[in-house]
């Protein structure tokens, strides 16, 4: 009983205030709190969020804490570098990041004996590619170069670094900045920056996007840049949430703008539990939503952000969704029964160096029909919910047919989850060389417009080659599955180095 009560005593004490033992000290929170957002698998460096924390290390302390809301505790972190997150004076690493990882992370700095001030970072952690993780936009009359935003500190200066637009890959470029000729129009896009850095003798991945846009900086227009309009946003039950909301509305002095959140189009304005913060900087104006618990309400209602420019509004919604728990990691569609040499060739790359590379060299989960589908099982139903259990969908596109008819009701619904419901990746795997694609379907052929398909050349069976590695990164974050089953995934697979 006594231990209980000193327990609790404990736990009040950490959730009024990350304090030290000497509790007669109440450490000042004078920044307001940063939010980071970060993909699941790789890892982060995190420095103190304020510059002067981070920078005057000299005479002074640190402790790092994470807050659990739900169990009201804190968690303090230790500085042993073989620890998963361990810290080092103003810096916190957190390895191979988990969605577990998602949280509240308080930096305690001792400046003098008996002074403190503590920060709050809010990190998020997302399983996949999301247009939340979009880093600051650029706004261009005319770009030169882009620069990779992680990566920054004296610990990278041996850093490598790798470019990819819309999620391509730009050949030749591994420096810092990369540099845009003549930029135009056609340069817009999504570019993704991943760092390669090494921390106690192991490399890990960092990655940062954002999205280009060349546009008329004269015009008045008022111009989403997040979120995109329908866009889905994956969430749970009883967890806080943000929502950005980013509008350009140009260079030009606008006294009358605004942008605000919308639920169920009603304005939120100090409803329990919802609260809004507007910053405008640069032409920009941003709106931040946080829902401190969403409710199954939420999951039913549709949230919009209003841009206000004179008497005009507009708008762009978004839609909450479950987290649904994937069951594969891909969804392999290609197509059977074709002539025997490509046939051949086909069957010998998905049952050979595919299976081998992704399954059990590095402890993917694929569904691949023929393998896994039951005997007697309702091939269309089948189909549908395997589909929409897998994380991505690997294509494979071979040369000289008319449609790809055996795998057409897979495809179709492929397509349909990842063009109209933006819930699934696509990873398009060309086997041999073809002179159009025309004979492909429009969905498929409108996917190639936008991502080049990864070229597999006959004899890369190694999981180290350019190829696979390109694959890998398109694949997604390690799942449950893998990680319990981690002790037999190569080490050349995780952590991922591109």
């Amino acid at each position: 009983m006594m231990m209980m009560k000193r327990m609790l005593q404990m736990i009040l004490l950490l959730t009024e205030s990350v304090t030290q033992s000497n509790s007669t000290v109440q450490c000042e929170r004078p920044d307001k709190r940063k939010i980071v957002r970060v993909l699941a698998g790789e890892s982060l460096h995190l420095p103190c969020p304020n510059t002067v924390c981070h920078n005057n290390t000299e005479n002074t302390s640190y402790e790092w804490f994470k807050y659990h809301e739900r169990a009201e505790l804190v968690e303090q972190f230790g500085t042993e570098e073989s620890e998963r997150i361990h810290y080092h004076l103003s810096e916190l690493y957190i390895l191979w990041l988990s969605l577990n990882d998602t949280g509240r992370y308080i930096t305690r700095w001792w400046y003098e004996e008996d002074n403190c001030d503590e920060y709050e970072t809010d990190i998020v952690v997302y399983e996949e590619i999301n247009t939340n993780l979009l880093y600051l936009p650029l706004d261009e009359e005319k770009a030169s170069q882009i620069h990779c935003p992680v990566c920054k500190d004296i610990e990278y200066k041996l850093a490598t670094f790798t470019w990819y637009k819309d999620f391509s890959l730009i050949p030749n470029q591994s420096a810092e900045y990369l540099r845009l000729r003549n930029s135009s129009k056609e340069s817009e896009g999504i570019y993704t920056c991943v760092c390669t850095w090494e921390h106690n003798g192991i490399k890990h991945n960092s990655s940062r996007s954002r999205r280009l846009i060349i546009r008329d900086m004269s015009s008045s227009t008022p111009t989403f840049q997040l979120p995109i309009n329908n866009s889905i946003v994956i969430t749970d039950v009883g967890t806080e949430l943000i929502l950005q909301c980013s509008v350009f509305f140009g260079r030009t002095v606008c006294d009358e703008c605004s942008v605000y959140w919308e639920r169920n189009k009603t304005r939120i304005n100090a409803v329990n539990g919802y609260k809004q913060e507007t910053r405008k900087e640069d032409g920009i104006m941003e709106s931040f939503l946080t829902i401190t618990k969403v409710s199954e309400l939420d999951l039913f209602s549709k949230y919009r952000c209003i841009a206000k420019y004179s008497n005009e509004y507009f708008h762009v919604s978004i839609i909450l969704k479950h987290k649904d728990g994937k069951l594969y990691d891909a969804y392999v569609i290609y197509q059977r029964n074709l002539e025997e040499k490509t046939d051949k060739t086909v069957s010998d790359f998905v049952n050979g160096s595919l299976l081998t590379v992704l399954e059990s060299y590095c402890g993917f989960k694929l569904f691949i029909h023929g393998r896994d589908d039951l005997p007697g099982e309702d091939s269309l139903n089948l189909t549908e919910s395997k589909i929409q259990l897998s994380r991505r969908l690997i294509i494979i596109l071979t040369p000289g047919t008319s449609t790809i008819s055996s795998a057409a009701y897979d495809l179709e619904l492929g397509l349909h989850q990842a063009l109209v419901q933006g819930e699934t990746g696509v990873i398009l795997i060309q086997l041999e060389k073809m002179q159009d694609y025309t004979h492909l379907p429009l969905g498929l052929q409108h996917l190639l417009c936008k991502n080049s398909p990864l070229l597999w050349r006959d004899g890369e069976t190694s999981p180290s080659s350019r190829f696979w590695k390109r694959v890998r990164y398109r694949m997604p974050a390690a799942s449950s599955h893998r990680r319990s089953g981690s002790r037999n995934i190569s080490l050349e697979c995780q952590p991922l180095t591109v």
